[in-house]
């Protein structure tokens, strides 16, 4: 797997975790039934997902646009 193909799944699965301990928190300390403990994960999550997006290329266009230092052709 490229190195490329390794950050973007290493900060895939990072904010994919940080999001599901936002939502775990959130249900330990105050139950998923409180009052605006839903509205709380929703916006705690879109805020995850506002400041650690993932790319808009895909993962091919990527590779091709990657600069090769050691001149292996991959």
């Amino acid at each position: 797997m490229s190195l490329i193909k390794q950050q973007l799944y290493t900060n895939m699965n990072a904010r994919d975790q940080l999001m599901e301990d936002i939502e775990s928190i959130i249900e330990k300390k105050y139950g998923h039934t409180a009052d605006g403990a839903e509205d709380l994960i929703v916006a705690l999550c879109d805020a995850v997902i506002r400041n650690f997006p993932t790319t808009m290329y895909s993962i091919s266009e990527l590779e091709e646009t990657a600069i090769d230092p050691m001149g292996t052709g991959k």
